[in-house]
């Protein structure tokens, strides 16, 4: 009777640690994307555009980013955006569309990344957002909601 009463009793102690366990979201991934600066004039007179397939930002331009087909980000220019809750076993698919046309597709996969986090940068003359790691300096500063950047 002694036994079953401590059983009981450790069940009833580690249950709510199981439950409350149990009840949190499975760790996701998170994106940032930096700010980009346009130049004032024509996209590619202050810089030579190195790209065949994608162009320079102007100064009133706005980035489109979906993933898996369904709208998370837009940013204009100096503007930088955080897409949380990515799932962290799959890769993902992120279509970016520059002043609502189709700028380029890009394939992320959070496992082969450090952490669970990636800072999306608008490579410039090559026009091309690329994932370079988590560095503040290129404008990675994204911060959780409530958090200051």
């Amino acid at each position: 009777m002694m036994r079953r009463s401590v059983l009981l009793l450790a069940v009833a102690l580690l249950f709510p640690f199981a439950a409350r366990a149990a009840d949190r979201p499975p760790p996701q991934g998170v994106i940032c994307i930096a700010p980009f600066h346009a130049e004032p004039g024509s996209p590619g007179l202050t810089e030579p555009n190195m790209s065949q397939t994608t162009w320079g930002p102007s100064l009133d331009s706005i980035f489109e980013f979906r993933i898996d087909g369904k709208l998370r980000a837009t940013v204009g220019n100096g503007q930088m955006a955080m897409i949380s809750g990515l799932p962290l076993d799959r890769r993902i698919k992120i279509q970016v569309l520059h002043d609502q046309r189709p700028f380029e597709t890009v394939s992320l996969d959070f496992r082969s990344q450090p952490e669970p986090r990636i800072c999306l940068w608008l490579y410039p003359s090559y026009w091309h957002w690329i994932n370079n790691t988590w560095i503040e300096k290129l404008g990675c500063r994204c911060k959780p909601v409530g958090q200051r950047p």
